[in-house]
């Protein structure tokens, strides 16, 4: 019995000893191995004799028109510091379920409470005109 068990425990080092020898020799080939297609020199896809890179590829004319109108007007209210938030046509495209809760938004982020949006409203003489928003914005004020 003695010896039998001698002779399992000397066959499964030798095993091991070899399947172990088998994978260190294995992952140096592996890594010693180049891969032509997939190592390519950075100049050739990146253009890096450029001096400007391009983060965004162009889309369709048809989207740049949208995207650019819209970052038009936020960009006519940053330059205007809100001074044009009640400006008529904005007021006729919000009362006509254009992008009404986006200049909701607009209204809340700089600062203009129900009374406020009241007040300019009344000051220029458009209140009775644009009621219906006035109560819709201060309806919805909490969850904007």
């Amino acid at each position: 019995m003695r010896l039998s068990s001698i002779i399992l425990v000397a066959a499964a080092s030798a095993i091991f000893s070899s399947t172990k020898a088998m994978t260190t020799d294995h992952a140096k080939s592996i890594s010693t191995v180049e891969s032509l297609d997939l190592v390519r020199p950075l100049e050739a896809d990146n253009h890096a004799d450029t001096e400007q890179r391009f983060l965004r590829r162009h889309q369709a004319e048809e989207e740049d028109e949208e995207e650019g109108n819209e970052a038009e007007e936020e960009n006519e209210e940053e330059r205007a510091k809100g001074a044009n938030l009640f400006a008529p046509w904005k007021l006729d495209e919000m009362a006509s379920s254009v992008k009404t809760f986006k200049r909701f938004a607009n209204w809340k982020a700089y600062g203009l409470s129900p009374y406020d949006v009241y007040t300019r409203l009344e000051a220029k003489g458009i209140y009775k005109k644009y009621e219906d928003l006035y109560s819709m914005y201060n309806r919805n004020y909490a969850t904007i």
